[in-house]
């Protein structure tokens, strides 16, 4: 081993635990500074196929594709067979879908470790859902993310496939689902990457807890690069319109474009499309059909096609030269294209815009296509997403809220949970008494561990209490927030036996904030009239992070 590569073992040793580096140029990669693993590249002077390799992934998270996909054939070109995993996936991200895709059927599985195993499954699931096959690329991660399980490599591996399941579950819209991802990814990686923190905002924005998101993107770094600037500018645009602030996302979209032209193309498409239909929505066609014309030119996949032939439509429809029956006909097999990939959320938005059509011709048939649409919002237990799409259709959402109220909705209400030095909760401002003392103890119980067996519950909660009371407690409980929280639930899954907390509000936590680097209120011991065991540790482990954001206050907890 040569003295570069004991240099980087040992630090990489400091912060895993079981990882035997092939290159040193590998180490820098697991410690996400590219610059030196690019730098100590060009230190050695006979570079082996991981070296190759490690180098070219140093040059493709630099977003220097060109120099990448160089290293990266040198490196399959020498034998190293996980570099052809590595090509395949910078060849996608520079639009060339039909080479990525051979170059992925090429690798044989019997020449990879088991995290290079772990990243063949990543890739294939990139390649099922650029075909359209998201429910496949779904199964695809989920087998990686079990495989990962154990390996000593799952502390780097893990946070990006978690992150790729939340981005697949918020596009088949379980929003809730990827938000879990996303928070286990977060408990991982000790500084979040900037594009989990872009991943998270975009879920919430899906759940319509803006509040949330705006806070979300308030923790960004300022040093990101110009990619994730652009994404950063995206993010903020999708809040803006779901919102109804038309004039500011058209801005943002606009300020993000020439950020992502260069890096992310598929950005740069979803800016443009959004843009089209923002200004085709407010009659400036001739602005709206320049955004089209451009990102014609992005289209790449199956679902690129999709989206470009929505927004298209609906154009040619707002300017008059496609008939109503015309834009009928389109609409409707586009919306069943978007059900039949997994896409509920496309389709509602296509199923939506449909019914506009039906209604603005006095047809009473937009009555059958709102229930569908319906429909589609109880299957992802979410009406949020189709936030963006009514500030199209402002006479429509009127004329729903008479026939499906619960269809338009309104923003969440923001619930405060607050259990560092004071156990209270608001909603919208105002105090919520529960008629129970340990109220804001189970509340913060689910907050923390989102889904949970009677039997751990019991355990951490009502450790002294007699079972039969303690299971009644807890049933009370619940029966209490029906009452007094009705957008609050914690609901039983047969299936699993657990019980899991389900909510309409946008829920701020003192605890979450913490953790975020933001104070919310009191910095004082967490639950402080809890004796449970579950509450003193959590209380010891947020002492480092009251630490950072205040000045050191006494906040032991005493043993009950």
């Amino acid at each position: 081993m040569d003295a570069d590569l004991r240099q980087v073992q040992k630090l990489i040793d400091e912060r895993f635990e079981g990882i035997v580096l092939e290159s040193a140029v590998q180490g820098w990669v697991y410690l996400e500074e590219y610059r030196r693993g690019l730098a100590a590249y060009q230190a050695i002077k006979k570079p082996t196929p991981q070296d190759d390799r490690w180098a070219g992934v140093c040059h493709s998270m630099l977003h220097q594709r060109m120099e990448a996909e160089g290293l990266l054939a040198r490196a399959v070109a020498r034998g190293d067979e996980g570099a052809r995993i590595e090509l395949a996936r910078v060849l996608g991200f520079m639009d060339r879908s039909e080479k990525a895709a051979a170059e992925l059927a090429k690798v044989d599985p019997a020449k990879l470790n088991p995290p290079d195993r772990v990243l063949l499954l990543r890739a294939q699931s990139y390649q099922q859902e650029f075909s359209g096959y998201f429910q496949q690329a779904v199964e695809l991660a989920e087998e990686g993310w079990r495989l990962v399980q154990g390996l000593p490599e799952y502390p780097v591996l893990a946070p990006w496939l978690l992150i790729r399941l939340g981005l697949l579950y918020g596009q088949i819209g379980r929003a809730q689902r990827a938000l879990w991802c996303f928070d286990q990814a977060l408990e991982i990686i000790p500084n979040a990457p900037s594009s989990l923190v872009l991943a998270k905002a975009g879920g919430l924005i899906m759940l319509g807890r803006y509040t949330q998101a705006i806070q979300e993107l308030a923790a960004l770094q300022a040093d990101y690069s110009t990619g994730v600037r652009g994404l950063y500018l995206g993010v903020k645009a999708d809040i803006a319109w779901a919102m109804g602030d038309t004039q500011g996302a058209a801005a943002h979209y606009l300020e993000a474009i020439p950020l992502l032209v260069e890096v992310d193309s598929q950005g740069e498409l979803g800016c443009r499309l959004n843009l089209a239909a923002l200004y085709g929505g407010q009659g400036v066609y001739p602005t709206a059909l320049e955004h089209l014309a451009r990102a014609r030119l992005l289209v790449n996949y199956r679902r690129d096609r999709l989206d470009y032939r929505f927004r298209e439509v609906l154009l040619d429809y707002w300017r008059g030269v496609l008939p109503a029956t015309d834009a009928q006909q389109a609409l409707s097999p586009l919306a069943e294209e978007y059900g039949a990939m997994g896409l509920l959320q496309e389709q509602g938005q296509a199923q939506l815009h449909l019914t506009e059509i039906y209604r603005a011709a006095g047809d009473g048939r937009y009555l059958d296509e709102l229930d569908k649409v319906q429909a589609i919002c109880a299957a992802v237990q979410n009406q949020a997403f189709l936030a963006r799409e009514w500030v199209l259709l402002p006479q429509l959402r009127e004329a729903v809220r008479i026939s499906h109220p619960k269809l338009v909705g309104s923003a969440p209400k923001v619930l405060e949970v607050y259990s560092l030095g004071d156990e209270r909760i608001m909603l919208a401002g105002q105090t919520v008494n529960i008629r129970l003392r340990r109220a804001v103890e189970i509340l913060a119980y689910f907050l923390e561990y989102r889904e949970v067996g009677l039997k751990k519950l019991m355990a951490d909660i009502f450790p002294d209490d007699r079972p039969k009371s303690a299971r009644l407690y807890f049933h009370q409980f619940r029966n209490e927030l029906l009452e007094r929280l009705p957008g609050l639930t914690i609901d039983f899954n047969a299936e699993t036996r657990t019980y899991r907390l389900i909510s309409d509000y946008d829920i701020l936590w003192d605890v979450a904030e913490l953790r975020a680097g933001r104070k919310m209120g009191d910095l004082g011991i967490f639950l402080p009239g809890s004796g449970s065991e579950w509450a003193y540790l959590l209380n010891e482990a947020l002492e480092p992070l009251r630490d950072a954001a205040a000045e050191p206050v006494d906040v032991k907890r005493t043993r009950h």
